[in-house]
């Protein structure tokens, strides 16, 4: 039996306020929803395909910015078995009602999170994803409301640190051995708003088709120094990856994000697909996979094993704020 939905750790942390997430409604019901416009067919210039991923991520952002979806996140790690393909071919990402069962050989850790996944808006109008986890492997997290209370109400000095708090937090139950705070499912679409499209030099590659619709696949690689992601010592690792556009609507249907260490490669991948009422995509599944080097103390053995995590959305609900005045 699936298990019911957790509860939004905001109806109960936030003092004075009420956070009501409900069903999505269709979109004749649904305040500045809209059927999905059909716009001239994307053409192939860099700079046209660069225009319409801004355009959409305004889109996304103004309209997904009051939903929130169930996140069902397995992450693992095991053994050298090959280069990662799909997640399909590994059968422990498959999420489970009864996690006390054995994992399988090659397996040598393996975590499962339940919840919440919600755009939160920072200081200066910024924006970002924030994973409130309710379980862990089954169990309850401890002081979960009182984080959050602790999160959005203590003012940060800037927007800089507020959304470092934000990412910290939604990677505090992360399996341990790797740390990451990328592992969301709208990071790409963050990174090449039209504000920072600048970072990064594009180009077009050959188009695919993704369940039977036409896509144009934009490249991209980070080029501005100091890069977004660091390793501990502060050296730079620059990103890359591939969008696809969808020619005729011009939604956004799959990013890709990589950052290789060297000889060490990642990726994030996240699939999108359609939401009642609106006319922008929403994460269905994120896959993500991490090859490192075993550690014996501070010597770096050769033998590789990969972290890999499969996440899928649904039950999206919007959710609304209403500010209450205590009478004393």
């Amino acid at each position: 039996m699936r298990r019911r939905r957790p509860r939004l750790a905001f109806a109960s942390a936030l003092a004075g306020l009420i956070v009501v997430a409900s069903p999505v409604l269709p979109s004749a019901a649904l305040p500045g929803a809209q059927t999905v416009v059909e716009r001239p067919r994307l053409g192939t210039d860099v700079a046209d395909l660069t225009d319409a991923l801004a355009s959409y991520i305004d889109r996304f952002n103004e309209k997904t910015s009051a939903v929130v979806a169930e996140e069902r996140y397995v992450q693992l790690r095991h053994t050298w078995r090959g280069n990662a393909t799909e997640p399909d071919s590994e059968p422990e990402l498959a999420w489970r009602e009864d996690v006390s069962g054995t994992k399988a050989a090659h397996v040598t850790a393996r975590i499962q999170l339940l919840s919440d996944v919600l755009f939160v808006q920072v200081k200066d109008g910024d924006w970002m994803d924030y994973r409130d986890v309710a379980e862990v492997n089954g169990k309850p997290v401890r002081d979960r409301s009182q984080r959050v209370l602790d999160l959005f109400l203590s003012g940060a000095p800037d927007a800089r640190a507020q959304a470092r708090r934000i990412a910290d937090e939604s990677a505090r139950h992360n399996l341990a051995g790797l740390h990451r705070t990328l592992n969301l499912p709208n990071t790409v679409l963050f990174l090449l708003r039209r504000a920072e499209q600048g970072r990064y030099a594009f180009k077009r590659a050959k188009d695919e088709s993704i369940d039977g619709r036409e896509t144009r696949v934009l490249v991209y690689r980070e080029k501005t120094r100091p890069t977004i992601v660091r390793t501990t010592g502060g050296d730079d690792i620059p990103i890359s990856g591939r969008v696809w556009i969808d020619a005729q609507d011009r939604r956004v249907l799959r990013t890709e994000l990589r950052f290789d260490r060297g000889s060490r490669k990642s990726l994030i991948r996240v699939d999108y697909g359609p939401l009642e009422g609106h006319d922008v995509l929403v994460p269905t599944r994120m896959w993500e996979w991490y090859e490192d080097r075993i550690r014996d103390g501070e010597q770096v053995q050769n033998t590789s094993y990969y972290f890999q995590g499969l996440a899928t959305y649904s039950g999206h609900k919007r959710f609304t704020v209403t500010t209450l005045e205590m009478v004393k």
